[in-house]
């Protein structure tokens, strides 16, 4: 979307005619035109615009929230409570070693290795 263009024509002091015939109270408001126009079409059409241009990037930019952990979508964000399940849910420790494990909770992985040297 682009600003909108001012179009009004603010040549009005240019066309007074060089010898003005109009009272000093319409000279001024002749004066004031200008400036009045520039005014309202800053007031009233551009900060409009702007404040349009910026809601529309927030709108544009915000992310889906999915309440799921099966989701396949890789735009979407997990909820907080999703993210909370995630965290509860993860494995809880990856060890290592050559001896039989003793101990551990249920999702732990133990990587038994032998080591070939010993006999």
């Amino acid at each position: 979307m682009n600003l909108p263009e001012l179009e009004n024509n603010l040549n009005i002091l240019q066309s007074l005619p060089n010898k003005p015939t109009l009272s000093a109270e319409d000279l001024k408001e002749e004066f004031d035109k200008a400036p009045n126009i520039i005014k309202d079409y800053i007031n009233n059409t551009l900060l409009q615009a702007i404040e349009n241009l910026i809601q529309n990037s927030i709108n544009s930019s915000k992310t889906s929230l999915e309440n799921s952990l099966t989701s396949t979508s890789t735009t979407k964000g997990l909820t907080a409570a999703m993210g909370k399940k995630l965290n509860d849910e993860k494995q809880k420790n990856i060890s290592y070693g050559t001896a039989i494990p003793t101990e551990g909770v249920n999702g732990d992985i133990y990587l038994q290795y032998f080591d070939e040297q010993e006999e």
